[in-house]
Parts: structure tokens; sequence; C-alpha cells
């Protein structure tokens, strides 16, 4: 009798479970039908998209910044020094200004055997005589239109000054003929124009001594190359500047790159969970 009613009870109470389950399926299918039915497609959709873009964002910023990263990593200073451009047009014009606004410039080892020694200093002394050969070829030039020049315009003879030492010198410490070159060209543009020069006064400013010539020529033949030497040196500076850069775009494309990684990983979850849920449906 015990036996029966128990059997009863439990009857009872399993009747009331699935009642309650009916119960709460009911209300919950109410609940959902407040909200559109693709709701959950909706949002997936939404999140996918929100996830293409910035990962779309993210390996653009990868490729701009790796692209502009290599670019400042591989920039270096142009060592190469340009030649120096003194030309006489440019010392009559500077003349001319100074004329026009009466302006006037003011003055401005390891021991070894004696051998060996001898050897370097036969060396040494041919070599330079090659030097002086191939010096002198272009200095009887220069020394030929300065003393046409003087002529002319009545200026002093070349040799009351000992301009082949300083010329000589100027060229061995640059160790190379180019300085006189250079030279050359500009005292024949100025034999060229003595006889206009002549015209003038001999105080007139735009009538210049050849030597006076000569030393400006050299000071601003200097003066570019100092310039040269400075763009140099600026353009290493640029150059380290553009590398410590460089490291930065590197850290921010690294950084791009996750996040890239990260929402691509989001989408492809996304996509197993869509192809399951499928799956569950059919």
């Amino acid at each position: 009798m015990d036996i029966d009613s128990t059997k009863e009870q439990l009857s009872d109470i399993q009747k009331e479970g699935f009642e309650k389950m009916r119960n709460l399926k009911e209300k919950s299918f109410k609940f959902r039908s407040l909200f559109p039915d693709d709701i959950e497609t909706t949002f997936f959709s939404v999140v996918r998209k929100f996830c293409m873009f910035i990962a779309s964002i993210s390996i653009i910023v990868v490729v701009i910044f790796l692209l502009s990263s290599l670019s400042d990593f591989m920039s270096s200073a142009d060592e190469d020094i340009s030649d120096p451009d003194v030309s006489y047009n440019e010392y009559k014009d500077e003349l001319q200004n100074r004329y026009d606004n009466s302006y006037v410039t003011k003055d401005s080892a390891t021991s070894s055997s004696s051998t060996e020694q001898k050897e370097r200093k036969l060396i040494a002394d041919s070599e330079r005589l090659e030097f002086e050969k191939e010096f002198d070829k272009d200095y009887k030039e220069i020394e030929k239109h300065l003393n046409e020049y003087a002529k002319i315009v009545g200026d002093d003879p070349v040799s009351n000054y000992n301009i082949r030492k300083w010329l000589l010198d100027k060229a061995t410490e640059e160790d190379n003929l180019d300085s006189l070159n250079e030279l050359n060209d500009f005292v024949e543009d100025l034999r060229d124009d003595a006889d206009k020069l002549k015209k003038l006064d001999s105080a007139d400013q735009r009538r210049p001594k050849w030597i006076k010539s000569l030393e400006w020529f050299f000071d601003e033949r200097n003066k570019q190359l100092q310039n040269e030497h400075e763009r140099i040196q600026q353009e290493h500076y640029e150059a380290m500047t553009d590398k410590a850069e460089a490291l930065t775009q590197l850290i921010v494309a690294g950084s791009a790159f996750i996040t890239f990684m990260f929402f691509v990983i989001i989408l492809v979850l996304m996509r197993i969970e869509s192809n399951t849920r499928m799956q569950t449906k059919s």
C-alpha cells in the first residue's frame, strides 16, 4: 500500500515538472516574439562587417608603415661633394654690387730603417715631381692670362708676386689640380674683360687688381666647399633621425598587424559558430 502511494506521488511530481517546463517554454517563446526573428543574424552580420573593416584598416596601416620605415631605414647622406662653381661673371657681379653700394670689404711615426725611409722619400719626391710637372702646365696658362690682363689694365706683373708657391701649396693641400683648372677658366674670363675694365678709373672697385681677384676666387671656393661639408653633416644627422623614426614606425606596424590578426581570428570564430548553428538546425 505504501509503495503504491509513493509511485502516485512520484508520478504527480513528474507531471508537475513537465507542466512547469511547458509553461517556461511558452513564456520564452512569448519573450522572443517581442524581437525581430533575424536579430541574431543581424547582430553577427554587423559584428562581422565591423571586424572586416578594422582588419582592412590594420593591414593598410601595416603596409604603409612598413614601406615608410623601410624608406627611412635605407636613407643615407649623399657624401659626394659637388665641385665648386666659381665663375668670373659672379666675381664681376660682386664687384659691381660693391661699386653700386659703395661697400668696402674688410681685410679679413713609426721608426723604420734608414733604407726604408730613403725609399719612401724617393717615392714621395718622385710623386711630388710628377705633380709639379702637371701643376706647371696649368700654372703657365694662368700666368699668361694674368700678365695679359695686367698689361692691358696697367696692373703689376705676375713676377712681382710669388704666386706659384702660393698656388702650389693650395693644390698640394687639396692633393689635386681641380682648383687650378677652375682658376684657369676664371682668369681667362678676367683677361677677356680687360679691355672693358681698362676704361674705368683705376680706383674704381669694378676694376680689380688681379691679385685681389685670386684671393676672392679661393675665398669663394672655400666657402662653397665648407657649405658642402655642412650639407653632408646635416644629411648624416637627418639619416640617423630617419632610422630612429623607422623603428617607431615598425612598432606601429607591428601593433597594427597584431590588431589585424585579432579581428581575423574573431571572423574565423564567427564563421565556425555560424556553420555550427546551421548544422544544428538541419
